[in-house]
């Protein structure tokens, strides 16, 4: 858009040029005309700043010790349905947080066991003596059978029964954001879709506009400032195609990870 700006900035300037030396011009359209040829310059540094400084990041994320150029414009798929959500870590995550306080709650009875502890002792004894001799060993088991812990294995059991309510109460919710995700993606990817159809329109308009400006300065039907507008607007309103099909693909990358179909 700068590109072209600089284009129909010069040609502006150099038909008010052309206008002032044949004597049916003013100075003040060819100073107007260089403003508008700087302006669209500034704007081009700024773009192409932008872009090194967009190829840099992406060389950045690719882990490449050197900048990075799109090949193309990204094409994304369909959007995601809320069948895609059990994909989402966050909703991954806290289904494997149930799965354990499940595991938790199902092994409740191992509290009531009894435990059987075993030790093993080797010995080596010099000088030896009748009652102990040189080398040896020992061993022995104890079995321990708990029969009052003061209400601990009951509290314990419930604690662990809280826990897994908890965990699902979070997945009901996970699932919940997850579906309304979707929801909204769908959503904004339309209203993204309608944007830029409207910006497509408004562009046509504006590029028409300019053209019966040209044609009306050129004619000397209008002034310079008509031109100048009409350019300015139909610049605004090609960059807003642009952010219009960005704000589209952000919408539809919004959706792939709204389903889980990207982290």
């Amino acid at each position: 858009v700068a590109q072209v700006a600089i284009d129909s900035g010069g040609a502006h300037l150099t038909f008010a040029e052309q206008r002032q030396k044949g004597g049916v011009g003013n100075m003040i359209d060819v100073v107007r005309g260089g403003q508008e040829v700087e302006t669209a310059e500034t704007q081009l540094a700024s773009a192409n700043l932008g872009l090194s400084r967009a190829q840099e990041a992406l060389g950045i994320v690719l882990g490449v010790d050197h900048s990075v150029d799109a090949a193309e414009d990204p094409s994304f798929a369909a959007a995601p349905t809320a069948i895609d959500i059990d994909k989402r870590d966050d909703v991954r995550a806290v289904r494997a947080t149930i799965k354990a306080a499940e595991k938790a709650t199902h092994d409740n009875w191992r509290e009531y066991m009894p435990i059987v502890t075993g030790q093993f002792s080797p010995f080596y004894q010099t000088p030896e003596t009748s009652l102990y001799p040189k080398t040896g060993w020992q061993a022995s088991l104890a079995l321990t059978i708990p029969l009052y812990d003061g209400g601990y294995r009951y509290g314990l059991a419930d604690e662990r029964a809280a826990i897994l309510e908890q965990a699902r109460a979070k997945y009901d919710l996970a699932l919940r954001q997850a579906r309304a995700d979707v929801r909204l993606a769908a959503v904004a990817i339309a209203q993204a879709h309608d944007i830029l159809a409207h910006a497509r329109k408004n562009a046509d308009f504006a590029k028409q506009a300019d053209k019966l400006a040209r044609i009306g300065y050129e004619g000397g039907a209008t002034t310079n400032l008509e031109l100048i507008d009409a350019d300015r607007r139909a610049r605004d309103a090609d960059t807003s195609v642009i952010l219009a099909e960005d704000q589209l693909r952000q919408a539809e990358l919004e959706a792939l990870a709204a389903a889980g179909r990207i982290q």
